[in-house]
């Protein structure tokens, strides 16, 4: 299945990261998992909801380094889904394509 695009313009909830050293691979890109840290952050409105990541796919578009600002929106899918995208600020290019799947946490 692929990562499917938003649906709309608007987005739920977005943040704005600015890549650091610490973001970096040894090439010098962003490290894959650091576009998955900041798609989590976008969803905060779920995570304080009492819900986990039960699962996702994620399409990794293309690369950002060092001094990139970058710009990750979230909109909700359905009651226990939501889409991600993770964009350069600069060009508006889109690094990574994103869903999430929720779950309840138990109690």
């Amino acid at each position: 299945m692929s990562v499917p695009r938003t649906v709309r313009h608007h987005f739920d909830s977005a943040c704005r990261f600015h890549v650091r050293l610490s973001d970096l691979d040894t090439q010098q890109h962003v490290n894959n998992v650091q576009y998955i840290v900041w798609a989590s952050e976008a969803a905060h409105v779920q995570l304080k909801g009492g819900m986990q990541v039960s699962g996702m796919e994620v399409r990794f578009l293309s690369e950002s380094k060092l001094g990139d600002r970058v710009l990750s929106e979230m909109q909700a899918a359905e009651p226990d889904a939501s889409l991600h995208r993770v964009l350069r600020e600069s060009d508006r290019a889109a690094l990574m394509r994103a869903r999430f799947n929720w779950a309840t946490i138990p109690d």
